[in-house]
């Protein structure tokens, strides 16, 4: 369970892929928030990631899929739980 991203999320029904878009943008408000309170450019916060700035913005707007670690990784960041971050009560 380990090696699960997003992207096994948009196989496994038709409704993947918008709740795919759902996680996306509320990851994505998590981070912008995140940065904004710690005053933080994007260069800044991906390196906190270990990712490039690219990576982070085309994560961002989903064009590239987040992997579980990185999930997991972000969440401890944040201090939120992954659910919390993907915007799951």
């Amino acid at each position: 369970m380990s090696n699960i991203s997003i992207a096994i999320l948009k196989q496994l029904s038709n409704e993947g892929g918008e709740k795919v878009a759902e996680i996306t943008s509320a990851i994505d408000h998590a981070i912008a928030f995140f940065m904004f309170e710690q005053k933080l450019t994007v260069e800044k916060m991906a390196q906190l990631l270990g990712m490039t700035a690219n990576t982070l913005r085309a994560k961002r707007s989903g064009e590239r899929d987040w992997t579980w670690s990185e999930i997991l990784h972000l969440s401890d960041l944040l201090g939120v739980t992954p659910n919390e971050l993907a915007g799951i009560k």
